[in-house]
């Protein structure tokens, strides 16, 4: 049942190459879902409860965010994501203090 439920969320992370070549890009909704899909794949289980980005800028082809990841204790982690058409990367962002 689980394997099921994760298969869109995989095609999402995966992205989709349209006919003739054209990427489709990956909108803020399908990042939070791909980030949200990754990190609770593990065996591990269902470790983020939510997942919530705001694009900070384009540079060069791509778009970068800046995304807050809630844990399921309520914990917060803050990473950048940079999206290049429909795949993106993860830079954590520095710990302050």
């Amino acid at each position: 049942m689980k394997l099921l439920l994760l298969l869109p969320a995989a095609a999402l992370s995966l992205g989709f190459t349209l006919p003739f070549g054209h990427q489709q890009q990956l909108s803020r909704t399908g990042l939070e879902r791909s980030i949200a899909a990754q990190m609770n794949g593990s065996p591990a289980g269902r470790i983020t409860r939510s997942v919530s980005c705001k694009q900070l800028g384009l540079a060069s082809g791509s778009t970068r965010y800046g995304c807050t990841l809630t844990g399921m204790t309520g914990t917060h982690e803050h990473m950048l994501a940079v999206v290049d058409g429909s795949t993106w990367r993860a830079d954590w962002a520095p710990l302050n203090g």
